[in-house]
């Protein structure tokens, strides 16, 4: 199954994701759901940060909302997380001006196969034109199309 965005067709999957059902965890994000990874509460993006893992991958979740690269729940402080110096420098290139809007949920690299991938909940999230934007630069600085995934989840209650 996959998804045309603006003529570029990107490979698409699915998850079904389960819920946290344990202790509240302290910042929610303005209640992002909170879903269990081997009983660890995680947002959607590091869950499937934690599954690209499995696989072999380190990678980031490029926070756009708060601007920042995560591994981890806001809540635990990680210190600055540092790009390998080839995945910043395509970053750079892709995005000039050095902000993240538009940047793609997870940034993984293997090697020097790199990967992006935009997580998005059925039914409730709909690729915005940025990160149509940031793929059409990225394509145009070098980076092929199958290095792009739309990772569609939902909830498993």
């Amino acid at each position: 199954m996959n998804e045309i965005l603006n003529g570029i067709e990107i490979k698409k999957t699915f998850q079904l994701i389960p819920v946290w059902k344990g202790k509240e965890i302290l910042d929610t994000y303005g209640k992002k759901p909170v879903l269990n990874y081997n009983g660890i509460p995680l947002f959607a993006e590091l869950y499937a940060l934690r599954k690209y893992k499995e696989k072999g991958f380190e990678g980031v979740w490029a926070d756009t909302f708060r601007n920042k690269f995560r591994s981890e729940l806001p809540e635990k402080n990680e210190p600055k997380i540092i790009l390998p110096e080839f995945i910043s420098e395509k970053l750079n290139k892709i995005n000039a001006n050095g902000k993240l809007s538009g940047t793609w949920d997870l940034i993984l690299w293997k090697q020097n196969e790199i990967k992006f991938v935009e997580l998005k909940r059925k039914g409730k999230d709909k690729i915005r034109k940025t990160q149509i934007e940031f793929l059409e630069r990225a394509i145009k600085n070098g980076i092929s199309v199958e290095s792009f995934e739309i990772y569609e989840w939902k909830e498993n209650e």
